[in-house]
């Protein structure tokens, strides 16, 4: 049975406004967040309309990105939460 690699990734929040989600990645550049390299602007089209998501990783583990969230968290930056995508 082939096994599927996962891939974890954090989202920091999803805009209808592409400069709403540049503006979110600016922010957590400013806060010095080293993974902001790692930082992708996703647009995904629902119906009609596109979202903008933004995302950090993907990570090795997801207790990395577990720590990730926290710090996100206490500094309050975005909505983070963790999720898998199928590669």
């Amino acid at each position: 049975k082939p096994t599927t690699a996962r891939q974890i990734y954090i989202q920091l929040g999803a805009f209808s406004s592409r400069s709403n989600a540049r503006q979110l990645v600016r922010r957590a550049s400013l806060a010095q967040y080293p993974l902001t390299k790692l930082a992708t602007i996703q647009p995904v089209t629902r119906d009609t309309s596109v979202i903008y998501r933004v995302r950090l990783g993907p990570f090795s583990s997801e207790a990395t990105a577990s720590k990730i969230v926290q710090q996100l968290v206490k500094d309050k930056i975005g909505e983070p939460r963790i999720f898998q995508d199928l590669e």
